[in-house]
């Protein structure tokens, strides 16, 4: 729950791809644009949700205008506030922001905690608190979303990021003039698939309340907001090292498994330098997250047990396992099994893979499979 908002962060994941929905099946016209920033900034409780796109004004300075607003009942709109059209970022104080944005970062918190450069324009405006979350198009900074609270300070928690960056991805969808890269394509079938697979499971897993559905939700999309920040800043030619992804999607996991106050990190990672195709990587994200998340529901994993999870090449496949971590594990022994949920996500992705499963020689692996890298 975000605290005094009377919103859980499940129903904001619900809110947002309502949203992303919106964007998706409208023309991209203001119109959807400024809807879907209705419905998520009514989940947030903010008082403003806007569109800002950076330029490079006849002087050559990096600029940013105000596109598009949605306001909150009785707060005072912006968007045609002359302040806010060609705002040059580096003269007003802003190098911060766009230092965030080159590096896929949020800009947020309490504007009293800001840099007393940002703060004046802010504070005209009556902010409290500010969240501000780059948008890219085709791989290159197009601007950013902003959320505006005039009413309490407060702080954005990993969730809300996570689902806010999913809005931002596919609001750079809906403004790209250029076909989608090969990421941005894996990225938006990844998410879609999400979306249905939380229909198909609040329909036919009832015995689960919605709050778990929609917490499983939660870690997938984090999942894929992540992977996409990595492809874009790390993919050759539609392809990524296993090293690379693992390592960088560490934390991802650990956020996952770790209860509140933990400290240990119970995720290993063994990986070669074995490299795998952009829509494969997706896959594995997906599929890694799903099992972790099970793992964590479950209990499986618990007190000083570790999870191992690898990505290795055996002759021209990739071998993708994911086992406990403990030299007590006897081959052979069966291991307690994954939620159903967990189950019909594995077999939805090891089919996307094109995977064959070779679990059944070893029990003892949540999974164990190999797949084509489709990638030179």
């Amino acid at each position: 729950m975000s605290e005094g908002l009377g919103r859980t962060d499940e129903e904001l994941i619900s809110c947002v791809l309502d949203a992303r929905r919106i964007l998706l099946t409208g023309n991209g016209a203001k119109t959807d644009i400024e809807r879907a920033f209705g419905r998520v900034g009514e989940a947030l409780r903010v008082d403003r949700v806007y569109l800002f796109e950076i330029h490079v004004n006849d002087e050559h300075s990096v600029c940013a205008s105000q596109r598009y607003e949605w306001c909150a009942y009785g707060v005072t709109a912006q968007i045609d506030n002359p302040e806010l059209q060609g705002i040059p970022l580096y003269d007003a104080g802003y190098t911060r922001w766009l230092d965030h944005f080159q590096a896929y970062k949020p800009v947020h918190g309490p504007v009293s905690s800001f840099p007393e450069s940002e703060r004046e324009t802010l504070e005209a405006q009556g902010i409290q608190s500010l969240l501000i979350l780059p948008v890219f198009t085709g791989g290159s900074l197009y601007g950013f979303v902003g959320f505006d609270d005039c009413s309490f300070k407060r702080c954005w928690n990993d969730t809300e990021l996570s689902a806010l960056f999913i809005l931002t991805i596919s609001l750079g969808w809906v403004l790209m003039d250029l076909p989608q890269s090969q990421a941005d394509r894996a990225v938006s079938n990844a998410i879609s698939f999400i979306d249905r697979m939380m229909n198909v499971q609040m329909m036919t897993l009832d015995a689960a309340p919605l709050s778990t559905h929609l917490q499983r939700t939660a870690s997938r999309l984090a999942a894929a907001a992540e992977v996409h920040r990595l492809l874009a800043e790390t993919a050759i030619d539609g392809c990524i090292e296993a090293n690379d992804l693992l390592q960088r999607l560490e934390q991802h996991f650990v956020r996952v498994l770790r209860e509140p106050g933990e400290e240990s990190s119970q995720i290993v990672l063994n990986a070669d330098d074995t490299v795998i195709g952009v829509r494969e990587a997706v896959s594995v994200t997906l599929l890694a997250t799903e099992i972790v998340s099970a793992c964590a529901a479950g209990g499986l994993v618990s007190g000083d047990n570790q999870l191992l999870i690898e990505l290795t090449s055996v002759d021209d496949r990739a071998e993708f396992r994911i086992r406990p971590n403990d030299d007590a594990v006897v081959p052979g022994e069966q291991l307690p099994k994954l939620d159903a949920m967990a189950l019909i996500m594995i077999r939805n992705l090891t089919e996307e893979l094109g995977g064959s499963r070779v679990t059944e020689s070893d029990p003892a692996s949540f999974v164990w499979m190999r797949f084509s890298p489709h990638c030179s």
